[in-house]
């Protein structure tokens, strides 16, 4: 009786600890599930976000909102410069180069294609102070290179008026001669003899 007492304490035992190890693997097992799923909802939120960021996602949307202003003022602009060829962007930011309204090849002339880079220049400077009014000074470095002087004083004319209608500074730095008609002040840098010197002069 005493030794089938221990064998029945024995096998008791076992079987407590048999359940236990069920036990711990069931809870192991329910903890990796979670985990599993945690991952999964992980890719999830990634893939959304990677769509969200991806060509076809945010950009294009934002694209499509932006693209029939800013082509608008890309026109608005070419007018100003007296600028014969139009131009629209895509929203795979293709150029559309048309005359009269007929479609043509891109393949204008270095000079042309400088007052096209202006115009872009320009009509994003203007979308900026439209939408961001809260800046009060902007930097604007070489905008005039490879221009004819009637353009260039088109495009400062044009600067003149975004400044006073945002409220905003323009600094504009220029290898190319500018008109002084709507500038306020130059500062020229000279470097002689090794030290830069600055000067300040009001128009």
């Amino acid at each position: 009786q005493i030794e089938m007492f221990t064998l029945s304490m024995q096998n008791s035992n076992m079987s407590i600890q048999l359940h236990k190890m069920v036990d711990d693997m069931t809870k192991e097992v329910d903890g990796l599930y979670a985990k599993r799923l945690e991952l999964m909802e992980m890719v999830e939120e990634y893939e959304d976000l990677n769509y969200l960021l991806g060509e076809n996602g945010i950009k294009t949307e934002y694209l499509k909102q932006i693209l029939p202003l800013f082509n608008a003022t890309i026109d608005e602009v070419c007018d100003r410069l007296n600028f014969r060829y139009r131009f629209t962007f895509n929203e795979q930011f293709d150029v559309n180069l048309s005359w009269n309204g007929c479609k043509i090849p891109n393949n204008i002339s270095k000079g042309q294609e400088s007052v096209v880079n202006l115009a872009i220049s320009l009509a994003s400077i203007k979308m900026i102070l439209m939408r961001k009014q809260r800046i009060n000074i902007m930097f604007l470095d070489e905008l005039f290179s490879n221009l004819d002087p009637e353009v260039i004083d088109l495009a400062v004319s044009m600067l003149s008026e975004f400044a006073k209608s945002y409220g905003v500074t323009l600094f504009i730095m220029s290898h190319t001669p500018i008109p002084m008609a709507h500038i306020s002040h130059i500062m020229e840098v000279r470097f002689d003899d090794n030290f830069s010197s600055l000067s300040i002069d009001k128009c």
